[in-house]
């Protein structure tokens, strides 16, 4: 049960650093 909590937490905190950075990404590479 801790695992896929741990798992949970890392997938929601790893997606919401890559949107930026794909964001980021975007603007400089048009």
């Amino acid at each position: 049960m801790y695992n896929i909590h741990s798992t949970n937490t890392d997938t929601s905190h790893r997606t919401k650093s890559q949107e930026p950075i794909l964001k980021n990404e975007s603007h400089e590479h048009p």
